[in-house]
């Protein structure tokens, strides 16, 4: 089972369960576009495929997309499939990354379209392109220490999705407001202990 975060910063009213991605299928248990079904399901993804959601063309409305850390291949697709239907083909794919290397999304520059970045636990690397298509890093810094989850959200409203992470052995919630190395800019400590999985969405009006 793998939680998904609702990356969009349009509509964020809800959160997306995935589940079944080790066996080849993944249903999306709550609505992500208010004009569409309230669950979708896939059988193309395959075992340890992980799933991704964002608004990768601009609409203002996220989607559910594919990394495939197998091939490190990340796979867009821009629609959800429609009465149970499958997410079909991707609309496009490309190569970024290094085997072992944990995706994540979020409007990382601010111009209204989500990018994919990625997180090498061994070293606390992140790093992620400006645009959603192979090639060298364009942003790439130190963040957190070995088994943080990592992630993105627009933390300060200022439209610009920044690296957060959820450290468990504390079970401490930290931000930044930059896609920069330094120290947090905030933290809190999330009530549940070391089992907690985060999901980040703008929950409420």
């Amino acid at each position: 089972m793998a939680l998904v975060p609702d990356e969009g910063h349009f509509a964020k009213e809800v959160s997306i369960l995935c589940t079944g991605s080790q066996t080849g299928s993944c249903t999306c248990a709550t609505p992500i576009r208010r004009d569409r079904p309230t669950s979708v399901s896939s059988s193309e993804i395959d075992p340890g495929d992980v799933p991704i959601a964002g608004d990768f063309n601009g609409d203002g409305f996220d989607t559910v997309s594919i990394y495939r850390p197998s091939n490190q291949t990340f796979y867009i697709i821009n629609d959800l499939g429609e009465d149970g239907g499958s997410l079909g083909a991707a609309d496009f794919s490309f190569v970024f990354g290094d085997p072992g290397d944990e995706p994540f999304a979020g409007d990382l520059n601010g111009d209204g379209v989500d990018e994919v970045g990625l997180h090498r636990d061994t070293t606390g690397l992140v790093y992620y392109r400006n645009t959603l298509t192979t090639g060298a890093a364009d942003v790439s810094f130190i963040w957190g220490d070995p088994a943080d989850i990592v992630f993105a959200g627009d933390w300060d409203g200022d439209m610009t999705d920044t690296v957060g992470l959820l450290r468990s052995s504390n079970s401490t919630f930290y931000w930044r407001n930059t896609n920069t190395q330094g120290v947090a800019d905030g933290s809190a400590v999330v009530p549940g202990g070391s089992t907690n999985t985060p999901v980040v969405g703008r929950f409420g009006s």
